[in-house]
């Protein structure tokens, strides 16, 4: 009777429920496939004038402690979206300012990390399983209007147990740079 009641009572429970089905890059939904999970543009307009984005590290969210790590990942998001810009790809072409040449910018990326997880070590003995994710949000304003020229979320959970934070951040930042990209060239 014990028994029963362990096979079937305790396959309800989280920790022995459903496996959870994982979407990386490759699987995205089709209309999304070159950039992040959700984003819109508002202002088409100023996207296709525009040429010049800086991109403001993105800061600790609500519930998120700004550390050291914190700021490699932000490093590493910035660097994601420089190199996406870089490889370009269509006929729109932009240029990601450094400090140096902040004040000629047409745009401004910003945002926030929202989400940061790691699995609980249950999850990762009993299950060998341990993905860890990454949870983004921001837009990208007109430096000269204050205004959001599009915005966008994202969220990616590690394809490999190996993975680190700051490789999410920089699939997250090509992520953004890719979705930058793509909405510029469909105007």
């Amino acid at each position: 009777m014990v028994s029963l009641f362990l096979t079937v009572g305790c396959s309800q429970l989280p920790l022995f429920g459903r496996p959870v089905s994982v979407m990386n890059d490759k699987e995205r939904a089709p209309e999304m496939a070159a950039g992040v999970r959700k984003g819109s543009v508002m202002d088409a307009q100023a996207l296709k004038d525009g040429k010049n984005i800086a991109v403001i590290p993105f800061t600790a969210g609500v519930g998120i402690t700004a550390d050291n790590a914190l700021d490699k990942i932000a490093l590493m998001i910035v660097k994601g979206l420089s190199d996406a810009i870089a490889d370009g790809g269509g006929e729109r072409e932009f240029l990601v300012l450094t400090a140096e040449n902040i004040q000629e910018a047409d745009f401004v990326v910003q945002g926030r990390i929202d989400s940061m997880k790691v699995p609980s070590r249950m999850r990762r003995w009993v299950l060998l399983e341990g993905r860890k994710s990454l949870g983004v949000s921001g837009k990208m304003i007109n430096a000269k209007t204050g205004e959001a020229v599009l915005v966008f979320n994202d969220d990616i959970q590690t394809v490999e147990k190996s993975e680190s934070h700051n490789e999410l951040g920089y699939r997250i930042g090509k992520n953004i740079g890719l979705f930058i990209l793509s909405a510029a060239n469909k105007i």
